[in-house]
This record gives structure tokens, C-alpha cells and sequence, in this order.
């Protein structure tokens, strides 16, 4: 490729940032026929707790400067969390949150299947007014920083591979900019249709009077419920296997030969620490995998 003034600057702890971060050939020991979405995912270093401040100067990038005198912060959600620290510790450090003009979330599908709770707890923190100065120069401090007013020329970009709640949720509640906000999602004509399993599938709507109840109700539809609420004359048509799937964990219960091996997907990471929870302290014969 052509040299640019990037390749001509001084890399600062730039052996630090490789010996860190980078991963050689011979330790990569990902399995190349995965699917591409797997590959992209999973490839080099996984490290889910990473954080990172970048320093730009015009001869020259640091690694590992500061948060306070970085232009660029590369972090995980996991990451930041263990930065910013709990309410009550000693070290509850988030003012360098408060200056953040862009802020991009790549990937946050993948963010899903870990703790939500941290990008929300970020989220919560960012352009607050600082609480001590830091060896600021006030003289560079934007009116619209001292009023307050951060958050609503900060600008947001999330880029995801699907829309969820928790992804409309922070483009609802957590987007002020003045200028708007701005949603786009490509539609799909899908497949499903074309599918044709080998086995009976069964979609079961569960009864919920408010949001705020739908994860209990549903953790103990899902331990609890031993068949649908349905009349008569459809549960006679329904076949011996869709009674043992409904019935599905006092079936894994008695061990089952017709239920041998049983994969459960749980997309939340709450409903997934809930029910590993409740399989060690009924003593399930189970592994889990997150």
C-alpha cells in the first residue's frame, strides 16, 4: 500500500501494544471451516476486557497515554466498568467520560451476549460534569460543557447486525443530540420457509401483564409448566413428544431416554447466569458454554 504521514510518525510502547494485544500465527488456534460470521468474531485476541488510551500529536501516537490526555479510547465494556469502579469504592473514576464528543459501539451484537448492564452503566456516566479538574484548561472548556449540556452534541453511533430492545432502548433514552437521531436496518425476505426440518418445532406464546414481569414469568414458565393451557380437542392432537418438549426440565429430570441430549439456548446473559444457577442447586447433569 502507499506510505502515508501515519507510517512517517513515532510510535509510542508500540512493542507494548503488540506484546498485549497481538497474537502470532502459531497461537491462533481458531477452526478455519467455522461459518465467516464466526471466524470474524472469534479470530485473533478475544480478550473481552481491554482498555486502551491513544495520544495523537503531529509526529508522533502513544499507546497507553492517560485517559485524561487521550484523543482515543479503545475499550470493552468490561473494561471501562472496571475503570469507572461501583458507588462506595475508593476508586470511582469517571470524569474522563465527561468530554466524550463521539462515541461508537461496533459490534454490539456481540455485546448482548455478555453483561448489558455495563453499557448501560457507561452510558449513565458519560458527559456528566467532573468532579475534580484534573489540571484542566478551562480556557478550552466549551460553555456547553460547564452548563451541563455535553450530552446533546455528543454524537452516538451504534453499528449492529440486528435490532433488539436493549439496542432501541439506548436510541430512545440515551441519544439527545440536537441534530436527531437516525435509525437504519436493511430488511431481509428470509429463508425460514424453505427450511423443512426433520423434527416437530413448537413456538410457545407465554401470558405477560407487564414487561416488568416477563423475565420471572417466563423462568418459571419455563421450570414450571408441565403442558399449554389449551382445550380439550387440541391437546389430543398434540403428540407424545410435544408434551415431553413443554414438560421440558421435569422431563430432564428423570433422565429421559428419549431426551439423551438436549441443547437449551438462552440469547440473554441474565436469563443464562439465572438458569445455570438453578441447574447447580437442583443438581442437573449439565455444561454450559458463554
Amino acid at each position: 500500500r502507499p506510505e502515508t504521514k501515519l507510517d512517517e510518525m513515532y510510535e509510542e510502547n508500540r512493542k507494548r501494544f503488540f506484546d498485549s494485544y497481538g497474537i502470532s500465527p502459531d497461537e491462533e488456534k481458531i477452526n478455519s471451516s467455522k461459518p465467516v460470521d464466526f471466524l470474524e468474531t472469534f479470530k485473533g485476541n478475544i480478550d473481552d476486557m481491554f482498555r486502551i488510551g491513544i495520544k495523537f500529536t503531529r509526529k508522533s501516537i502513544k499507546f497507553y497515554a492517560e485517559f485524561y490526555n487521550a484523543d482515543i479510547i479503545l475499550a470493552s465494556p468490561l473494561g471501562l466498568r472496571m475503570v469507572i469502579g461501583t458507588e462506595g469504592d475508593k476508586k470511582h473514576d469517571f470524569d474522563f467520560l465527561s468530554s466524550i464528543e463521539i462515541l461508537i459501539i461496533d459490534q454490539c451484537e456481540t455485546f448482548l451476549m455478555q453483561n448489558w448492564d455495563h453499557i448501560e452503566y457507561i452510558f449513565n456516566h458519560l458527559n456528566l460534569i467532573p468532579k475534580k479538574s484534573h489540571n484542566c484548561d478551562f480556557s478550552r472548556v466549551k460553555n456547553w460543557y460547564l452548563d451541563g449540556k455535553a450530552k446533546y452534541f455528543r454524537q452516538t453511533i451504534i453499528i449492529s447486525e440486528y435490532l433488539t430492545p436493549e439496542i432501541n432502548s439506548l436510541f430512545n433514552k440515551k441519544m439527545f443530540n440536537i441534530d436527531g437521531k437516525l435509525k437504519t436496518k436493511d430488511y431481509y425476505e428470509g429463508t425460514i420457509v424453505n427450511v423443512i426440518p426433520q423434527v416437530k418445532q413448537v413456538f410457545t406464546r407465554i401470558e405477560c401483564p407487564s414487561l416488568i414481569e416477563a423475565d420471572d414469568i417466563r423462568f418459571k414458565y419455563f421450570i414450571e409448566k408441565s403442558k399449554p393451557d389449551l382445550g380439550r380437542t387440541e391437546l389430543d392432537e398434540l403428540n407424545q413428544d410435544f408434551n415431553e418438549l413443554v414438560n421440558l426440565l421435569p422431563t430432564l429430570q428423570k433422565s429421559n431416554p428419549k431426551l439423551p441430549h438436549t441443547l437449551i439456548f438462552i440469547p440473554s446473559y441474565f436469563d443464562f447466569i439465572r438458569l445455570r444457577n438453578y441447574f447447580e442447586d437442583n443438581d442437573y447433569n449439565f455444561t454450559s458454554i458463554c
